[in-house]
């Protein structure tokens, strides 16, 4: 379909319907990988919920009798030179990508021939999964590489970034990432760098939720700069967020509960760092890295490490009370102390499900506004 839409005319959207879309998918005209999206060309995946459970069309990298082989390689989307505003790519389960040893299920990028045009990638990726996929040391899930790109309630899930590196990449880019999802996946090497990395890249990561991950939340190094609020971390086998290199961070509104290391670590003296009104439970102290003496380690656990931390006012430590968090569900409980805690200086509108903020006199803590009755 992709190809066949005429270059360089108005701008098109293909719909692709429910089903399996694979190299072994047809007997002679398969998937070739990666599929090479267009500028100005959205891809959009029809979602059908009649009956339920909902079904959506299925990317594989891998065979039927055979996922782990992945016979076209383990970049399965490319998405390069796309300076469209409205490119859009949405509504997909991706899976079985990755595996090469600098294969990323998910390629999005700008060559320098369009930078030195003064143009750069811009793309959405909405209502999607990136699942099962794997790498031996690349960014198995999603690289991004001088590209604006918006994630949209999006998830990656039970998938593997071994030779200490990060499911997503965000280098020399703008994030702007709202309620996504990232669930039972493994970095393999204890000093992988996140979950996510950011790295000389601005963001703003609001809504989303980290939970029953073996392996780091979030890196932010190379002097990035963002936001990070209204966010939820819970069960991590591992840190929550770290912020090694940065000129402007502002941590707020989130809810960090069962780390096994701590849930904020600032290694180096950090120009102006904001951690405020976030709530930390039963998070483990663990070791100071990368050692006791180096100056300006911070090791954030608890409330009580963040006193006297002029950089930190606010914060609460308190079970949050999360409904259900080794199923991955971090919405809250009637009753819980996160319901109007939240700072309104750093709020947003809407929680992950849609529900306005706030519904009492101040928003909630975490990624879900309480549906009970303030």
């Amino acid at each position: 379909a992709l190809d066949v839409v005429p270059a360089g005319g108005d701008r098109a959207r293909i719909y692709v319907a429910p089903g399996r879309y694979a190299h072994d998918s047809h007997p002679t005209e398969g998937e070739v990988f990666p599929i090479q999206m267009r500028d100005r060309v959205q891809l959009v995946g029809v979602v059908e919920c009649d009956p339920e459970p909902c079904v959506r069309p299925v990317i594989d990298g891998g065979l039927l009798d055979s996922p782990q082989a992945r016979p076209g390689g383990g970049t399965l989307m490319s998405l390069i030179d796309m300076p469209d505003p409205q490119n859009l790519l949405a509504n997909f389960i991706i899976r079985n990508g990755g595996e090469g040893r600098t294969d990323s299920t998910v390629l999005v990028s700008t060559t320098a021939d369009l930078i030195e045009q003064g143009l750069r990638s811009r793309v959405t990726l909405r209502g999607s999964r990136i699942e099962s996929v794997t790498s031996r040391n690349a960014f198995s899930a999603l690289a991004v590489y001088n590209t604006d790109v918006v994630l949209q309630d999006s998830e990656v899930w039970n998938s593997i970034a071994s030779g200490a590196r990060s499911l997503v990449l965000i280098s020399s880019s703008t994030l702007e990432m709202d309620g996504c999802h990232f669930q039972g996946n493994n970095l393999g090497e204890p000093e992988a760098y996140g979950m996510i990395r950011l790295s000389g890249s601005e963001f703003e990561i609001y809504n989303s939720v980290f939970t029953n991950n073996s392996g780091n939340g979030i890196m932010v190094d190379a002097d990035s700069a963002g936001l990070i609020v209204h966010n939820s971390f819970a069960n991590v086998q591992g840190k929550g967020i770290s912020i090694l290199s940065s000129d402007n961070v502002i941590v707020a509104n989130n809810a960090f509960a069962g780390h096994t290391e701590y849930a904020l670590i600032v290694p180096r003296p950090v120009e102006n760092l904001l951690v405020v009104s976030n709530i930390f439970f039963e998070n483990f102290e663990g070791q100071d890295w990368p050692s006791p003496s180096t100056d300006g380690v911070e090791n954030i656990h608890s409330v009580e490490a963040l006193e006297a931390k002029p950089w930190a006012f606010g914060n609460f430590e308190v079970d949050p009370a999360f409904f259900s968090p080794f199923a991955g569900n971090l919405r809250l409980r009637d009753g819980s102390p996160a319901v109007d805690r939240a700072d309104p200086d750093y709020s947003v509108p809407a929680d992950q499900d849609g529900n306005p903020r706030p519904r009492g006199q101040r928003a909630d803590i975490g990624a879900f506004e309480s549906v009970f009755d303030p």
